[in-house]
């Protein structure tokens, strides 16, 4: 008989039908407006769809290390939609070109730093600067002249996910703090890595086992309200009618978090 776990994976799958049915039904939509808001709701949507594929392999195989990774960049991910996502179209618009701006800027300025190596391997080096130079150029005229905007920074995450506010500022408080070690010290290693007889710097990879925010419940808890934001945010920007499904996987989602809250207390936990 499967366990609590087992039955939030086959939960989460739904979750990925829904989304693909939401995606499906976007393609079909008719008459829609093209806008920099727009284009980064699609990105953020299919990156999130992919990166969720991923988490449930990973977390199916125990790969603990490997989802908390995957945890932290949707979390970035649903700070940023929800910062750019504002209720103002101009707002939003400004946001949104402000965001591209920054990617390509720091895009721009890594591949200059090393350009002789990259030379080496990237043979379409030049054009792909020639390209982001364009973009930058064109989007600073567009925030000039179209929006009166002159100051083109970026907020830094912390504050982009304290003007979002709720769930996505929570978790970031969370991922930020007990998962630490893991974006710092495994990020480029991943799993393999931990599970290592001599794993440098983090020398105890004994103890995420033993920690309540390493385990897979939470984890996927934590992953699938956020995935839940990023549908949203697509729901709301497209203007498509998919709110009551949302409303059903959410209410799905509650029931299952109270569940994991019911067993620990019947096995004696105070996780929560």
């Amino acid at each position: 008989m499967p366990g609590l776990i087992e039955k939030m994976i086959d939960t989460s799958y739904t979750f990925l039908i829904v989304a693909k049915q939401m995606h499906e039904s976007c393609i079909l939509k008719k008459n829609k407006v093209s806008s920099y808001s727009r284009f980064i709701a699609s990105f953020f949507f299919s990156r999130a769809y992919e990166m969720f594929e991923s988490f449930l392999i990973l977390l199916k195989a125990d790969r603990k290390v490997d989802c908390v990774i995957l945890l932290r960049s949707l979390c970035n991910m649903a700070i940023d939609f929800g910062y750019v996502l504002d209720e103002d179209e101009k707002a939003k618009e400004v946001k949104a070109i402000k965001y591209l701006l920054a990617g390509d800027r720091a895009q721009k300025r890594l591949l200059e730093k090393n350009i002789d190596e990259f030379r080496k391997h990237y043979p379409g080096l030049d054009p792909r600067l020639d390209e982001l130079t364009s973009n930058i150029c064109t989007m600073e005229k567009i925030l000039a002249k179209k929006f009166g905007v002159t100051d083109w920074r970026l907020p830094n995450i912390s504050d982009r996910a304290k003007e979002v506010g709720g769930t996505a500022l929570n978790y970031y408080n969370q991922i930020y703090t007990y998962y630490s070690i893991v974006e710092h010290h495994n990020y480029l290693f991943g799993q393999a890595y931990v599970d290592m007889d001599k794993c440098e710097p983090l020398e105890r990879p004994e103890a995420i086992d033993k920690s309540i925010f390493f385990r897979r419940e939470l984890i996927l808890i934590m992953f699938r309200s956020l995935f839940l934001i990023i549908l949203q945010g697509f729901n709301t920007e497209f203007r498509l009618k998919w709110n009551n499904k949302l409303d059903e996987l959410s209410k799905k989602h509650d029931q299952e978090y109270e569940a994991i809250k019911e067993k620990d207390k019947k096995e004696g936990k105070n996780d929560r």
